[in-house]
């Protein structure tokens, strides 16, 4: 799948469950989607409080109120379902 398709679902996603009325907290995403300014502007239109990975080099403007925040990477317990847990 190419980046534009990818991007392209995801605000169909997005768009169709506000239709449905789900319930959104918090939308978490990975530097692909947190450094496409259309999925920024859509989580933003939408309302949605949203956490989203940047590449160090990218650069990035911020509303008044808004910061970065940078944390260490921690090892934590991936559980599956039908496998043994991993440390990642």
């Amino acid at each position: 799948m190419n980046l534009k398709l990818n991007l392209n679902l995801a605000v169909e996603i997005i768009q169709e469950l506000k239709q449905w009325e789900f319930r959104i907290k918090l939308v978490l995403a990975d530097s692909l989607y947190g450094e496409s300014g259309h999925i920024i502007d859509i989580l933003d239109r939408c309302h949605l409080s949203y956490i989203v990975a940047i590449r160090s080099h990218h650069g990035v403007g911020m509303s008044k109120g808004q910061r970065i925040r940078y944390n260490r990477w921690r090892a934590y317990q991936q559980k599956f379902n039908k496998k043994q847990p991993e440390k990642r």
